[in-house]
């Protein structure tokens, strides 16, 4: 990148800005949306990232490489709504999952029902006593201290059970996010 149009964008110059966005915007774009798989979304961080650009225009150093710049904030950004567009889902399915269980009835999302089975076997994969304190608790309804003393345990040893399932139950829903975003699951 020429370095006179970078020290013209930091003296607030459109034009040169205008310029650095046609050379630089097409890849950056295709970069993005590479690693986002979404054209939507890798549109909205090449806005984002030339919106910081010249918010920030003064502070950049005409003496590193431009490019690497942007591609780090690029990056940065990338993260930034690929991890919002993960917790979004994880949100929505986690709404939609519990009203199905809570409800007792089934859902007729296919996405939903394809989760539901997979988090059945996720629980069904945990040690016996671990699976029987969570299902005594989630599906039975009982109590903490019910279940302590059906099963002769504490009441702390009860709620690491629980814990320990639903951080695995966590992690498996973060993890089908993840493929339901890229389009695998």
């Amino acid at each position: 990148m020429d370095r006179t149009l970078i020290e013209r964008l930091r003296l607030s110059d459109r034009s040169a800005f205008a310029e650095i966005y046609r050379q630089t915007s097409g890849k950056v774009f295709t970069t993005v949306r590479k690693v986002l798989a979404s054209e939507d979304l890798a549109k909205d961080v090449v806005q984002d990232l030339y919106v910081k650009i010249w918010e920030n225009r003064e502070a950049i150093d005409p003496e590193k490489s431009f490019e690497s710049y942007i591609f780090v904030i690029a990056r940065n950004l990338s993260y930034h709504y690929y991890d919002e567009a993960v917790k979004a889902l994880v949100r929505s399915v986690d709404i939609e999952v519990a009203e199905t269980i809570a409800g007792g009835q089934e859902s007729d999302n296919p996405e939903v029902k394809s989760l539901e089975e997979y988090l059945v076997k996720v629980v069904e994969a945990q040690p016996e006593m671990r699976r029987k304190v969570f299902m005594m608790s989630r599906f039975e309804q009982l109590s903490n201290a019910e279940i302590a003393k059906q099963l002769n345990i504490s009441e702390r040893t009860v709620e690491a059970h629980i814990y320990q399932v639903l951080r695995v139950l966590k992690q498996a829903i973060g993890y089908i996010a993840i493929l339901l975003i890229a389009g695998k699951f």
